[in-house]
């Protein structure tokens, strides 16, 4: 087999994408020619690392763009700016307030700056991690002294968004720093049936990715800056250690090309339209639940972003509806979970797109038949207890045991089903017997998994 001719052959079945990244593959919104791009630091080209003319124009147009004080270009992705962000601003033993539903890249950053994480719980809807509550916040400030600062993801994977206005008030009320996960978000300033960015709102540090909904390539992200609580120079250091010394032009290149089409607000007007043109078909499927306006209120859901259509399925069958759509209505989704779906849409989707996911969902819906009641999946997502920090578990001595003789053992690893890339279990706590149980259900199901030696998860490693 061949990466290369996989990828010739995925491309050759006409499936379209309804993932990342957001470009989609549509050339309208590319630069032609992109090998003419791939340089390094020569003469007139700038220099990431220390940007005084081109990187730096351009970083000064993403900031106002996003109303930030200061924006920086991260080419490692969005988890090299939650990492960077992480390592400025909480250091070696301080406490950091962190909502369970973070990136995978979070702990990592957690387990480099050494500092000690208080998790916080996020409200869920039995299938996946909701909003976190601004109440469930300032409870935790207040029964944790000397947090120095709070993490959390807003939209998440599934396009929800939490009350950041709030809970920055909160947080600054308390003069802690707020950063925010926004990496599903970095399209909520092109449009106003987006939800608010989180910068707008008050968050210190947001982080965007901008190539899962924008139309730039993947690893393109910015980290971005807003108030006096945040060292400046500090993030910069931060941002330049996390980052490659040889950073892509062709990314660079890309993003500057993305803000310079999306000036023209056609582009985001024809997308809307469409858009909203085809969630208006979908809530009037039988077969789907459509996530909408509806959830809004319940379990800690502020607001939602109408690009991700969540769709929960009640088709009375046993079959993957992501293999389906694929294999029979040449559609790629961006991923199938146990009673719902995820497409991803954006600025760069056609109109051919989205008429050919209509259509396969009318036609799934008219060729099968509802769920008298679905089932609802009590998903429960458990904060196990802490034995032992992120850092001092990493680097602690560990043996692999089978996954069952691993409950009641501290964890020396993350286990984390992808996607999203949520730790189910952090390295430093306890397997329970309730974790085990829920890994043994993903592992039925044919989840995958990341953070483990063992990648079929047969084994864990614990630390003795």
């Amino acid at each position: 087999m061949s990466l290369n001719n996989e990828i010739l052959k995925y491309v050759n079945n006409n499936v379209y994408p309804f993932h990342m990244p957001g470009h989609k593959r549509n050339e309208a919104f590319l630069l032609k020619n992109s090998n003419l791009y791939d340089f390094t630091e020569v003469h007139g080209l700038d220099n990431l690392h220390s940007p005084t003319s081109v990187i730096d124009e351009l970083e000064n147009t993403i900031a106002k763009k996003y109303e930030a004080d200061k924006s920086f270009i991260c080419v490692n992705g969005s988890s090299g700016g939650i990492m960077a962000a992480i390592l400025a601003c909480v250091g070696e033993g301080e406490k950091l307030l962190v909502a369970r539903n973070c990136h995978r890249a979070a702990y990592s950053g957690i387990i480099f700056s050494g500092a000690v994480p208080i998790y916080m719980e996020v409200e869920n809807n039995g299938s996946f991690a909701c909003g976190v509550n601004p109440s469930t916040v300032e409870r935790e400030i207040l029964k944790h002294k000397n947090i120095k600062a709070v993490l959390l993801t807003s939209p998440t994977y599934e396009g929800i968004v939490s009350d950041i206005k709030k809970i920055a008030d909160i947080c600054h009320q308390y003069n802690i720093l707020l950063i925010v996960d926004e990496a599903h978000g970095a399209h909520f300033v092109f449009h106003e049936k987006f939800p608010q960015s989180a910068i707008q709102c008050g968050a210190d540090v947001v982080i965007n990715s901008l190539h899962k909904t924008l139309p730039t390539y993947t690893q393109s992200a910015a980290l971005h800056i807003k108030g006096t609580l945040v060292n400046k120079e500090k993030v910069k250091c931060m941002i330049s250690n996390i980052q490659t010394t040889s950073p892509s032009y062709i990314f660079m290149a890309g993003i500057e090309n993305c803000f310079h089409l999306l000036e023209d607000e056609k582009h985001f007007e024809t997308y809307m339209k469409r858009l909203e043109s085809c969630r208006t078909v979908m809530e009037n499927l039988p077969l789907f639940d459509l996530l909408g306006k509806d959830a809004v209120g319940t379990n800690g859901i502020f607001d939602y972003d109408i690009s991700k259509l969540v769709l929960f399925t009640n088709v009375q069958a046993d079959f993957s509806m992501e293999t389906v759509l694929r294999e029979t209505y040449k559609i790629q989704i961006e991923a199938s979970s146990m009673d719902y779906i995820i497409a991803m849409t954006s600025v760069a989707d056609t109109e051919e797109g989205f008429s050919r996911l209509i259509y396969a969902l009318g036609d799934i819906n008219q060729n099968h038949t509802r769920m008298k009641n679905r089932v609802e999946k009590q998903v429960t997502f458990l904060i196990p207890e802490q034995k032992l920090t992120p850092k001092a578990a990493m680097f602690a001595p560990k043996k692999p045991v089978v996954l069952k003789d691993a409950v009641g053992q501290v964890s020396g690893e993350f286990i984390i089903p992808y996607p999203p890339g949520i730790p189910i279990v952090a390295p430093g706590e306890v397997i329970t017997p309730e974790i085990f149980e829920f890994i043994d259900t993903c592992k039925q199901k044919g989840t995958s998994f990341i953070g483990t030696n063992d990648t079929n998860l047969d084994c864990i490693e614990i630390i003795f």
